[in-house]
C-alpha cells in the first residue's frame, strides 16, 4: 500500500480558492461612476478652505532687533570670549524682562492705551538670538500702525528699564550693558502660502471623497 504522504498526493475533492485582488480598471470605474459625488466633495473642501483663508486674515507682524554690547567686549583673547559667553547666557533673561510687568506698564503709559498689561503682553513675542547677541521683539495686531508702535515702544521701554536698573544698582557706567535698536519696525503680513494650502486641500478632498465612493460601492455589493 502506497502512503499518500510519500507520493505528495492527497486524495479528496479539490477546491478553488478565489481571492479578491485590487484591479486598476475596476478602481477607475468606481471613481468614474461616483465622479459627481467626488467632484462635489472636493469643491466643498476647496470652498471651505478658501472661505477660511478670506475670513481669518493673518495679523500684521512688526519686528525689531535690539543688540546687546558691553565695553569689555573690546578686550581680546579669553576675556572677550568670556564676556560673549556671559551676554549669550543672559539673553533669555533679557527676553523675559522685555515683557515683564514693569516694562509692559511703561509701554501702556507710552501708548496711552486702555488695554491691560496682559493684553499687550499677549500681542508680543520676544526671542533671544545668541548668534547675533541680540533679542528680537515681534508685535502682532490687525492694524499695521499699532503693530509698529507696539514694537517700537516695547523696545524703548525695555532699554530705559534696564539702563535705569543698572544705574540704581550701582553698576559702573563703563560696565553697563548697552542696548541698541537696529532698524525701524515695519509691519507686514506673514505669508500663509495660500496656493499651497488650496492645492493640499484639493488633494485631501479628492482622497476623502474617493474613500467614500469605494465605501458606497462596497455597500451596494450583494
Amino acid at each position: 500500500m502506497i502512503d499518500e504522504r510519500q507520493t505528495g498526493r492527497v486524495s479528496g475533492p479539490a477546491f478553488d480558492e478565489q481571492v479578491d485582488r485590487p484591479d486598476g480598471r475596476h478602481l477607475l470605474a468606481v471613481l468614474w461612476r461616483w465622479k459627481v459625488l467626488i467632484a462635489a466633495g472636493t469643491i466643498f473642501f476647496l470652498a471651505a478652505a478658501f472661505a477660511l483663508l478670506r475670513l481669518t486674515p493673518i495679523n500684521y507682524q512688526a519686528s525689531k532687533i535690539v543688540t546687546v554690547q558691553q565695553p569689555a567686549l573690546q578686550a581680546g583673547g579669553d576675556q572677550g570670549r568670556q564676556d560673549v559667553a556671559k551676554i549669550t547666557a543672559l539673553l533669555p533673561t533679557f527676553a523675559r524682562l522685555a515683557t515683564s510687568d514693569q516694562v509692559m506698564s511703561d509701554v501702556q503709559n507710552r501708548l496711552a492705551t486702555p488695554a491691560s498689561v496682559s493684553t499687550l503682553r499677549a500681542r508680543l513675542t520676544v526671542a533671544a538670538i545668541p548668534s547675533e547677541l541680540s533679542i528680537r521683539i515681534d508685535a502682532h495686531d490687525r492694524r499695521p500702525s499699532v503693530a509698529n508702535r507696539l514694537t517700537e515702544e516695547t523696545a524703548a521701554a525695555f532699554i530705559a528699564y534696564y539702563t535705569n536698573f543698572q544705574t540704581v544698582n550701582g553698576v559702573a557706567p563703563d560696565l553697563h550693558y548697552v542696548f541698541t535698536s537696529v532698524t525701524a519696525a515695519r509691519a507686514e503680513r506673514p505669508s500663509r502660502n495660500a496656493l499651497r494650502t488650496l492645492v493640499l486641500t484639493a488633494l485631501l478632498g479628492f482622497a476623502v471623497m474617493s474613500g467614500v465612493a469605494y465605501l458606497l460601492e462596497y455597500a451596494e455589493r450583494p
